[in-house]
């Protein structure tokens, strides 16, 4: 199809020209250059897809273009491996902040771990000081009250010797001066005893009275 047009082409012009030549419009030097554009015209539409594939060049241009090609190719090539410098970098920071928040975090627990266990131990120590404090009072009351009954028990110890010991001396000797003195000094005894067994003075009196009344008086 396409050889038909450029033949085709090739034919008018060459029939216009031929004409002109006829009528004599034109020269020689014009015929022979418009018969060479027709040719050229033909042969052009005729070999249109190889035309388009020729490399049409300026002589001397090809090193330039080369030189162009290859310092593109380097700055691409430097792009590229400053991007990827770049990218890597990124990463790395992206992993730091990761890591250094992971431990941040993991601080932080360890942190508040480590607060309520101290918490714990000073509520412990606390709770072991007041028991601390409680069973040193206990001790104290303890060993106050064991040094009291220590002193009522030598006391009472004291007190029967002496009864023990009057009542051997006057044994056999009724009626006599010294028998009522012996027997004033062990109700005065009695009577300690008595208030050492039992403090509360109303009671005291009560527990003497139901005592004397045990033995019935003299007729």
């Amino acid at each position: 199809m396409r050889e038909i047009i450029a033949l085709s082409v090739f034919l008018i012009l060459t029939g216009l020209v031929i004409f002109l030549v006829l009528k004599k419009h034109i020269g020689n030097g014009l015929t022979a250059i418009l018969l060479a554009f027709a040719l050229i015209s033909g042969w052009s539409i005729a070999n249109h897809d190889w035309m388009r594939n020729v490399r049409w060049e300026v002589p001397g241009i090809q090193p330039f273009e080369d030189k162009v090609q290859s310092i593109k190719r380097e700055a691409i090539s430097a792009i590229e491996e400053e991007s990827n410098a770049r990218r890597k970098a990124l990463a790395a920071m992206i992993e730091d902040v990761k890591s250094a928040s992971q431990n941040l975090e993991e601080k932080k627990k360890m942190d508040e771990t480590l607060i309520q266990a101290a918490k714990k131990l000073d509520d412990g120590l606390k709770v072991q000081e007041q028991r601390m404090r409680e069973l040193q009072g206990l001790a104290e009351n303890t060993k106050e009250q064991m040094i009291a009954v220590h002193d009522a028990t030598a006391n009472l110890a004291l007190v029967l010797t002496r009864l023990i010991y009057l009542q051997l001396e006057t044994k056999g000797e009724p009626g006599n001066e010294r028998e009522m003195r012996v027997k004033q000094e062990i109700l005065d005894s009695l009577d300690h005893v008595v208030g050492m067994a039992i403090p509360n003075p109303e009671e005291r009196e009560k527990f003497i009275s139901e005592v004397k009344n045990l033995v019935p008086a003299p007729q």
